[in-house]
């Protein structure tokens, strides 16, 4: 565990046996260390071996690797990633990642066996079609490359598959629309007051011939 934080973060680790309190300590942690707790907590089971059984199988059997690992679509080589992830279930999502390397001025003397802390910031650059077309259009128009061909990875991978996304949505919302108007036809109650108009009787004489 202690080898595993160290590769993530730098200083002491804040997890320690406390003899039952280990989950009100943990609690008390700030959130950019149980983040980093549970990244290390996440690597060390990646390598059990159970783990890596379980995926060699599971791509023996069909399945692709982006089920287990996720791959960024590009950068611009200077600490800027972009990943698009997601399903039709729980949405898509477009992130952009910017990692802040120390300056070498400020990591000297701090020995070569300690890795430099790596300040890393996500952000969230898009969640739905518009959004996903309005990112596609800044970066198309970027002077840098990398980050134009980050444009044409989503306007040919995630474009299409928004796109049938929303469809499928349109298409259930207007299918709704169209149940609720006849549900409210036929449950709508008669206006009060309006009757069935009585018919005028007219007076009615009966001529018999004569024989």
């Amino acid at each position: 565990m202690g080898e595993r934080l160290e590769k993530v973060a730098e200083g002491e680790i804040p997890l320690v046996a406390a003899k039952g309190e280990e989950i009100p300590r943990y609690k008390q942690l700030d959130s950019t260390n149980r983040l980093l707790i549970l990244k290390a907590l996440c690597e060390l089971r990646a390598h059990q071996d159970d783990t890596v059984s379980y995926i060699n199988d599971a791509l023996k059997e069909g399945n692709q690797i982006s089920s287990f690992h996720k791959d960024k679509i590009g950068g611009d080589g200077n600490g800027t990633s972009y990943w698009y992830d997601g399903n039709k279930t729980i949405g898509y999502r477009l992130y952009r990642e910017l990692n802040i390397y120390p300056s070498k001025r400020n990591s000297k003397g701090k020995g070569c066996l300690t890795p430099p802390a790596i300040s890393s910031q996500w952000e969230t650059l898009a969640t739905n079609l518009d959004e996903f077309r309005k990112v596609v259009d800044e970066l198309s128009g970027s002077k840098v490359v990398a980050e134009v061909d980050v444009s044409k990875t989503i306007e040919t991978d995630a474009i299409p598959v928004l796109e049938k996304l929303q469809k499928n949505k349109d298409r259930a919302l207007k299918q709704k629309q169209r149940q609720e108007m006849l549900l409210n036809y036929f449950t709508k109650p008669l206006a009060a007051g309006i009757t069935r108009s009585c018919r005028t009787r007219r007076p009615v004489s009966y001529t018999f011939g004569t024989l």
